[in-house]
């Protein structure tokens, strides 16, 4: 079984086409969030901080015809996820470690 730790790292290298069509991906995605959903109360879980940020033209146009292409219908889902998937690999990566990575290389 793969941890959520390593599930995002994996979905950070894949392309959004892969992530929709390989099906065991879709099945540990699904199972974290049942996990997420029983070690928190629905209160905690409920969205009620609104953010707001524009796009211009182009980036608008751009993203418009990327939902399209990949049939992305639920276009804030699909946000908060891109923007919470780069948070979480954001944080494993600063993750504090014994070592530096050079220094990890050095030893092993």
């Amino acid at each position: 079984m793969i941890s959520g730790k390593q599930f995002v790292h994996n979905l950070s290298e894949l392309s959004e086409q892969q992530i929709l069509s390989n099906r065991e991906n879709r099945l540990i995605l699904q199972s974290i969030k049942t996990c997420n959903m029983q070690l928190y109360s629905r209160d905690k879980l409920k969205r009620k901080h609104r953010t707001q940020f524009l796009f211009n033209d182009l980036e608008l146009q751009a993203f418009e015809r990327y939902c399209k292409k990949y049939r992305i219908k639920n276009k804030s889902k699909f946000l908060r996820e891109t923007v919470m998937t780069e948070i979480l690999v954001r944080f494993d990566k600063d993750y504090p470690s014994l070592f530096d990575q050079v220094q990890a290389k050095e030893l092993f």
